[in-house]
């Protein structure tokens, strides 16, 4: 049976370039997916082109070409990656150490509130606005160094590093909580004991996913991708 030339392969990586599929790991499956259908066409008749056969093949998907399955693709490891999020916040806080140190933070805001809360309260604002800063960059430059370690742009390794919606998330409830307090002229201490309740939590998140998770990168791709594997070798 007629087969894919590695000539073949490589103008079906450019093809797949030029339908904006930017990501390695899915140019690898599309290749994969696109040379079995080329070669089954063959089977069928072996006097068709490769560029006829290839025409026949991305005909299939539709008038949206390639972005279905992208977006499907990424979609699922997103999902994947959340539930990951989740087990590691949940083992998190049933460790002794993290939980302690999420009461003692509790214990130290409480008290500081009843003494100075005016204080404390743009202490805990400029705190958490200054870490969720300092995790962005570090973010988007640790994303540069690990895509020229790699060489090629992974869909995981962005949603690993490209993950600001719990930044965007925690810096939006803060925002929206002063800005209540201010509209409401509430009693700053009550704010400042819900500050000391949530915001350990939302410290935990931030360690989870812009540090903790980001450090395990290539155990979670090759637990997730089994592309990276190909891509390593």
């Amino acid at each position: 049976m007629k087969k894919v030339s590695a000539e073949e392969i490589e103008k079906l990586f450019e093809f797949t370039k030029e339908h904006y599929v930017e990501y390695y790991d899915l140019q690898i499956e599309l290749v994969d997916h696109l040379a079995c259908a080329i070669e089954e066409k063959w089977e069928k008749d072996n006097t068709i082109s490769f560029e006829k056969a290839l025409k026949d093949v991305f005909a299939e998907f539709g008038i949206f070409g390639f972005s279905y399955l992208v977006n499907g693709r990424k979609r699922k490891l997103e999902y994947k990656y959340l539930n990951l999020i989740k087990k590691c916040y949940v083992e998190h806080l049933q460790k002794k150490e993290y939980l302690g140190l999420m009461i003692l933070y509790m214990l130290i805001q409480f008290g500081l509130a009843l003494f100075v809360p005016k204080n404390i309260l743009l202490i805990s604002t400029v705190l958490l606005y200054g870490i969720l800063l300092a995790q962005f960059v570090r973010l988007k430059i640790n994303y540069k160094k690990k895509q020229k370690e790699i060489g090629y742009k992974l869909i995981l390794v962005d949603i690993i590093y490209k993950n600001y919606h719990f930044i965007c998330f925690s810096s939006t409830i803060f925002n929206l909580l002063l800005q209540y307090y201010l509209m409401m002229n509430y009693n700053i201490v009550y704010i400042n004991i819900i500050l000391a309740i949530t915001l350990p939590f939302i410290y935990l998140g931030i360690y989870i996913i812009c540090y903790f998770l980001p450090n395990k990168t290539d155990k979670i791709l090759d637990s997730f991708s089994p592309e990276y594997k190909l891509i390593k070798e």
